[in-house]
């Protein structure tokens, strides 16, 4: 089937009108319809054929065979009338409500593909404050055993010069005996 969004909206394409068919077009290669991670370029890429193709088998028959007829086939309302054995007013109330239930599903999608990058975002923020957490704790772990190494130099310093202080007064004690 052709299809196309634009403005968010989801359309089918006409050749006729220089769009090109999804399928053919391979559109996963496409620079038209790019595969960046945004909610509009979502739905433009292959997942839209899937959003389309659900919407369509989800409508009624009468729907579904207006609307392929008119915006696939190029039909007119008239030609679509007669096959149909209905009223033009009918055929385009038809297209009418299979348009807006195609376009409320590419809606849908749009909002779970926006709130699917909105927590893809909370959870790369959550893991980039994770990896600075991190980082602290390493950096004031190692401030700590700076600090602690630093104690044990100060300590055996101190124990040195107790050391010394003592032979000192040894000798005093002795030298005063003498």
């Amino acid at each position: 089937s052709l299809c196309w969004v634009l403005g968010g909206k989801a359309y089918f394409a006409r050749r006729s009108r220089g769009f090109v068919d999804i399928e053919e077009a391979g559109i996963e290669n496409s620079a038209a319809l790019s595969t960046a991670d945004t909610p509009d370029r979502i739905l433009e890429s292959d997942e839209l054929k899937d959003v389309i193709a659900q919407a369509l088998s989800g409508l009624p028959a009468e729907l579904r065979q207006a609307l392929v007829l008119r915006e696939v086939e190029e039909m007119s309302y008239d030609d679509i009338a007669a096959m149909m054995k209905t009223s033009v007013g009918t055929v385009k109330s038809r297209i009418f409500r299979a348009r807006q239930q195609v376009e409320a599903a590419a809606e849908k999608a749009k909002a779970e593909a926006k709130r699917l990058a909105a927590e893809s975002a909370a959870v790369a923020a959550a893991k980039e404050a994770a990896l600075k957490a991190e980082a602290e704790l390493e950096r004031q772990q190692a401030e700590g055993a700076a600090a602690k190494a630093e104690l044990e130099r100060i300590k055996a310093e101190a124990a040195q010069a107790q050391a010394e202080a003592e032979k000192a007064k040894a000798a005093a004690a002795a030298a005063k005996k003498e």
